[in-house]
C-alpha cells in the first residue's frame, strides 16, 4: 500500500465462512488486516484491521497516492477503506439488501451489475477500470471531499462485448 514507511501487506479473510444460502443466519463474515513488514527488526505489527465486511468480498485493490487507502471488491458492492477515515461503500445491484449490515449507499448504476470474477486495474490515481465476467467494461471514479477522503463513487459503462 502507498504511503507507509515499511512495506505493508493487506490480508482479506473470512473468519467464519458462509455462503449465499446461509445469509439469513450469518452475514458480514469477512475482515481485513494490514500488517507492516519490517525485515530489519523482524517485526510484523498489525497496523489496522476491520471486521464485519460483507460475506461476498473477493479481492483488494490498493489505491495510489494522493488518495491512498484500499478498495475492496465484493460481488455486489465496492468498499473504500483507509485506517484514518470512516469506511465508504456502495452497492452495484439490489442483492445487498438484506445480505449485509455494512452501511452501503444506493446502487451505483441504473442497470444492476455483478462483480463476480471481475478484474480491475487503476488507470489514474482516482480511476479504476473494471472488466466484468460478461465482457462489459466500466470505469469507477473515486470522488473525494475537501479533506481528500473518498466520499462517493461514479461508475460508468464504457464498452460492451455484446
Amino acid at each position: 500500500m502507498d504511503g507507509y514507511n515499511d512495506p505493508t501487506l493487506v490480508i482479506l479473510y473470512e473468519a467464519l465462512p458462509t455462503w449465499t444460502g446461509r445469509i439469513s443466519e450469518r452475514q458480514d463474515t469477512c475482515g481485513i488486516m494490514a500488517l507492516s513488514i519490517n525485515l530489519i527488526d523482524q517485526s510484523h505489527p498489525v497496523i489496522w484491521q476491520l471486521d464485519a465486511l460483507p460475506y461476498d468480498c473477493q479481492y483488494c485493490e490498493a489505491v495510489p497516492k494522493p488518495l491512498g487507502g484500499l478498495l475492496v471488491m465484493a460481488a455486489n458492492s465496492i468498499l473504500y477503506l483507509d485506517q484514518s477515515v470512516p469506511p465508504y461503500g456502495a452497492s452495484v445491484n439490489h442483492l445487498t439488501s438484506g445480505s449485509t449490515q455494512f452501511s452501503l449507499k444506493e446502487q451505483l448504476t441504473a442497470t444492476p451489475v455483478s462483480l463476480v470474477n471481475a478484474k480491475s486495474a487503476f488507470v489514474k490515481d482516482n480511476t479504476l477500470c473494471i472488466s466484468l465476467e460478461n465482457g462489459d467494461v466500466y470505469f469507477l471514479i473515486l470522488k473525494k471531499d475537501s479533506m481528500n477522503n473518498v466520499r462517493a463513487f461514479n461508475l460508468t459503462k464504457s464498452a460492451s462485448a455484446g
